[in-house]
Formats: structure tokens, C-alpha cells, sequence
């Protein structure tokens, strides 16, 4: 009975894998192209901050010579000076409220900082 069941076991696995190579529409499947869409400001923001954090980090791991990272990261900086500023172009945002905007954010990271070390201690 054992025997058969394990027969039957290995005979349904040969089907299951050797179907799709006997399969006479293979020809027939189609490619769906990609498509191109383009990123929004959030994932080029992203994009543009990873790289320059992986920047960071090759060099720090010895990975960069001084020049490469010094190319590097003017490029990626140039890029995200660029994305930034046609992004305030759109959104109408001023230096004035992004500094502003800026300043809050790194004081809520400060709290939420000390916040954590206090809960640690305690």
C-alpha cells in the first residue's frame, strides 16, 4: 500500500512539473510590456535620499575612493536640489515656510528622541 501511495505521489509531481514543458501554446503566451510610469515626488524624494544614505555608507565602508565620492554625492545632492525645487514650484511653498516646515520636524524627531531615551532609562 506504501508503495503506492508513493508511486502515485511521484507520478503526480512528474505531471505537475513536465505539464507546462509539454504545453503545445507556449508559443501563444504573451509579454505584457512594462509600462512607464513616471514616480511621484514622494518615491523620487526617496529614491534620491537612499542613494545618497547608500553613498554615505560605501564610503564610510571604504568601498569609494575620496573622488568617486565626492562625484557622487554633488551629483545625487544636485538632484535632489533640482526635485526639490521644481516641487516648491508646483506646491507654492516658500524658503521661509520650508525652513519653518524643516525646524518642526527635526524638533518633533528631538522630542520623540528624548522621549525614547527617558523610556529606556525607566
Amino acid at each position: 500500500m506504501e508503495l503506492v501511495i508513493g508511486l502515485v505521489m511521484i507520478a503526480s509531481a512528474i505531471a505537475i512539473i513536465g505539464y507546462p514543458l509539454i504545453q503545445k501554446d507556449i508559443h501563444n503566451l504573451k509579454v505584457k510590456p512594462a509600462k512607464n510610469i513616471p514616480l511621484g515626488y514622494e518615491q523620487q524624494k526617496e529614491i534620491v535620499m537612499s542613494s545618497l544614505g547608500e553613498i554615505e555608507f560605501d564610503f564610510n565602508m571604504h568601498k569609494l575612493t575620496v573622488d568617486d565620492y565626492q562625484e557622487l554625492k554633488a551629483l545625487h545632492k544636485e538632484k535632489a536640489v533640482r526635485l526639490l525645487k521644481d516641487h516648491d514650484k508646483v506646491s507654492g511653498v516658500t524658503e521661509r515656510d520650508l525652513v519653518r516646515k524643516l525646524e518642526e520636524e527635526i524638533e518633533a524627531d528631538l522630542i520623540s528622541l528624548e522621549g525614547s531615551d527617558d523610556n529606556e532609562k525607566g
